[in-house]
């Protein structure tokens, strides 16, 4: 049982009084209202003939860039005409300049001194009385000059020049190779050389030959040999041209045939074997000057699988990377250089130079021979491109 005191009674009371007064009053007037919430603004009317602003279109998606198409496999990239090849040049001579390091046993190299001194007018004096010259042979270096005369060279072409020691000269590095005759295999002399001799050692100059990691005995003159003849080699009025595949192959030769047949109407063009293409020119309309001819015909189009781009391909030594070229195709082949040994098989999977370059770098083989792994698969045709070493 619930006891309540007055002052309980009290405010119970008064709560109940209040509550009745007040429902006895009318609504609170307007002006007493809260005001109403402002409304969200609504878009103009839209003009006459106009259409209402709608929102801005998602821009579209951007077309997926196309591929590339497939190179397409043209005459010139398969064979070239007979007749375009290089020929090969050779010569002795003396470098000079060296530091200590040329021949010591010099009667060869005195009697050479000797005769280019009484050449340019000076008179060399005798040792003693006897035949033997004064003169002292430690700076100065036999060497044997050789280069390749390129097809269609023209006199005042340069062309380099290897030189290598043929005494027991140490060293070539620094020297200078005095004017020397290059002769070819007639006799005739065809060039002449001189200049600054490049040893090859990658270590020094990024020069290498052959596949020789450093020798010093062996080295280059870039551009040092000056055509003085040329080979007399043209087209200009040759009714039959031969093209010789760069790799004999008798399906290629057959296509080629077939190509330049159909592609060039008159021409008759027939496959003498795996490596020979004959074509005759004789009933050809169009026929014009011969370098057109031999143009058109090197651009005839293929139905060849294409073997992917064809170069140039460039390789920076200090980079140590292929700065251009990297998708050229490896052809199957082996190749050894010291103990790196590149083999691809006929049929795997294609293998691109940059491919090739970043393997070796994980393998841990330096840039230099990197280079000459470059250089080796070049001169064995398994990189079918144009290589510069930078």
């Amino acid at each position: 049982m619930k006891f309540l005191n007055e002052r309980s009674l009290t405010s119970t009371v008064a709560a109940a009084l209040l509550a009745a007064a007040l429902s006895w009053f009318p609504a609170a007037p307007a002006w007493a209202q809260a005001p109403p919430a402002p409304a969200a603004p609504s878009a103009p009317p839209a003009a006459a003939g106009l259409r209402a602003p709608t929102a801005a279109p998602s821009p579209a998606p951007a077309p997926a860039p196309r591929p590339a198409p497939p190179p397409v496999m043209r005459v010139r990239d398969m064979a070239h005409v007979s007749g375009t090849n290089s020929n090969p040049l050779v010569g002795y001579g003396m470098v000079v300049g060296l530091n200590q390091t040329g021949d010591t046993q010099g009667s060869v190299t005195q009697q050479m001194l000797k005769r280019m001194l009484q050449t340019l007018g000076m008179n060399v004096p005798q040792e003693n009385g006897n035949n033997t010259s004064a003169l002292r042979v430690k700076n100065v270096a036999v060497v044997t000059i050789t280069s390749n005369l390129p097809p269609y060279a023209r006199p005042g072409d340069n062309v380099d020049v290897l030189v290598s020691s043929m005494g027991d000269a140490k060293s070539l590095e620094g020297g200078v190779l005095v004017m020397s005759l290059l002769k070819g295999a007639d006799g005739q002399v065809y060039a002449n050389a001189q200049g600054p001799v490049q040893v090859a050692n990658p270590d020094v100059s990024g020069i290498g030959i052959g596949a020789v990691k450093s020798h010093t005995t062996a080295g280059i003159v870039r551009r040092g040999g000056l055509v003085c003849k040329g080979t007399g080699a043209s087209v200009a009025s040759a009714t039959t041209l031969s093209w010789v595949l760069d790799k004999p192959d008798f399906d290629v030769a057959s296509r080629i045939a077939t190509a330049i047949t159909a592609y060039l109407p008159g021409i008759v063009a027939v496959a003498r074997d795996s490596s020979t293409v004959e074509v005759n020119l004789g009933a050809y309309a169009a026929q014009g000057p011969m370098v057109d001819v031999v143009a058109r015909i090197g651009n005839v189009p293929l139905d060849l699988p294409s073997p992917g781009p064809l170069g140039p391909v460039m390789f920076d030594v200090k980079g140590g990377g292929v700065t251009q070229g990297g998708d050229v195709r490896l052809r199957p082949g082996v190749a050894q250089y010291g103990p790196t040994r590149v083999t691809v098989e006929d049929g795997s999977k294609a293998v691109t130079v940059s491919e090739l370059v970043q393997d070796l770098e994980m393998m841990g083989v330096p840039a230099q021979d990197r280079a000459e792994v470059l250089r080796i698969l070049k001169r064995t045709r398994m990189l079918d491109a144009e290589l510069t070493i930078l």
